[in-house]
């Protein structure tokens, strides 16, 4: 006689793994962050190498990690602007301003990127933004002197040379330029 096989036992049911909550909103923000910060330093040492696309590209993907990163959009704009994409430099250094509109630092690179652009009374109104907000900043005084001798306006650029030289007593171009603007008036005072 057969005999039956005796009946099978079901297998016992695998243990039961703790499941991690989600991450909170603020974890998600930090991990982020996080991301930003490491992308921002792989641009730098893409910068050192000379790898000006490969730095944008580590600015641009850390920027969608953080659309907030200050240090992001003025990097980003600061390589733009070494490379000549004006209008991109102007960009970045705008969402700069945009979230931190208390950094005269961030309108004098604007200012540059004008100034290169050929915008000179755009340079110069950031320039005068950048004094309001730090008015020891020699370099501004003398690149808005530098526009103003740019655009003719050779009283305005000797006040802003004079500034630079109360800063930084020892600026050789800022001396050069006052001698040079000095010059010029007295010849016009004689000729005109």
């Amino acid at each position: 006689p057969r005999v039956a096989p005796p009946p099978r036992r079901p297998a016992p049911p695998p243990p039961v793994m703790p499941v991690a909550p989600p991450p909170t909103d603020a974890e998600v923000r930090e991990e982020a962050q996080e991301k930003a910060v490491a992308l921002l330093y792989d641009a730098g040492v893409a910068l050192r190498n000379g790898d000006e696309d490969a730095a944008i590209a580590a600015f641009t993907e850390a920027l969608r990690y953080d659309p907030s990163s200050y240090s992001a959009y003025t990097n980003r704009g600061s390589t733009y602007l070494g490379r000549g994409d004006y209008d991109l430099a102007i960009a970045d250094f705008t969402a700069a301003i945009r979230l931190q509109p208390d950094q005269a630092r961030a309108y004098t690179n604007r200012a540059r990127a004008y100034r290169k652009k050929g915008d000179l009374d755009a340079a110069i109104a950031d320039y005068t933004k950048a004094i309001e907000l730090d008015d020891r900043l020699a370099a501004a005084y003398f690149f808005r002197g530098e526009c103003y001798y740019e655009k003719g306006d050779l009283e305005a650029a000797l006040k802003d040379y004079e500034a630079t030289l109360k800063l930084n007593k020892k600026d050789r171009q800022a001396k050069q330029r006052r001698k040079e603007v000095q010059q010029q008036l007295k010849g016009k005072g004689k000729g005109g």
